[in-house]
Parts: C-alpha cells; structure tokens; sequence
C-alpha cells in the first residue's frame, strides 16, 4: 500500500519558501518516490521550469508544456531536506508528493 510521506504546494512568489525539510516516518519503507507536477489547479498558472533537489541531488525537472508532470525514485534520509527552483509567474505553482510503502498497517 503507498501512502503519502510528504506533500507540498509551491509557489512562485518570492517570498514563497525555497528550501522545506521533512523527517521520514519509520512507518514508510522504499521504494520512495516523488511526484511533481505545474499546474496545481485553477486559479494558477503553470511553472515555466522548475526543479527540485532532494538532500542535495537533483531528482526532477518539469517545463511547460513539455513536461509538466514527471515521476521519479528518490532516495530518503531520516531527516530530508529539498530544495527548489522555479522559472515562472508570479501565480505559478507546484505539486510535489512524495509516496512511500506503509509498514504495519492493520
């Protein structure tokens, strides 16, 4: 069963956070992995590019719209940090969720 670890809308305001931090659950196993999509939904526009870091390493790119919604393994720490930069309108935004396998679930 996947289960939400983590889950974040961003935007492209500046004064929107760039970097978020997480620790991992111990009740979430790998596979570990990040979903990231623009545009969030009405109201917002799409991102022109945009890419996310986890822990360091760049894990995801999304453009629009070429590629605006991507899939990819990511590798997760106990305590996680992810970093962001975006290329887009003021209004633009995000989606990033990160999914893991629950453990111990009655």
């Amino acid at each position: 069963m996947l289960n939400v670890v983590f889950y974040a809308t961003l935007h492209a305001h500046g004064r929107w956070p760039k970097t978020m931090q997480f620790e991992l659950d111990d009740r979430f196993q790998p596979p570990f992995a990040a979903l990231v999509k623009t545009p969030s939904g009405a109201g917002f526009a799409p991102l022109r590019e945009a890419t996310m870091k986890v822990n360091g390493k760049q894990v995801a790119a999304i453009s629009w719209p070429d590629c605006s919604e991507v899939r990819v393994p990511v590798e997760l720490l106990g305590k996680n940090t992810l970093e962001f930069e975006f290329n887009g309108p003021a209004f633009g935004s995000m989606e990033v969720t990160i999914q893991g396998t629950a453990v111990g679930t009655d």
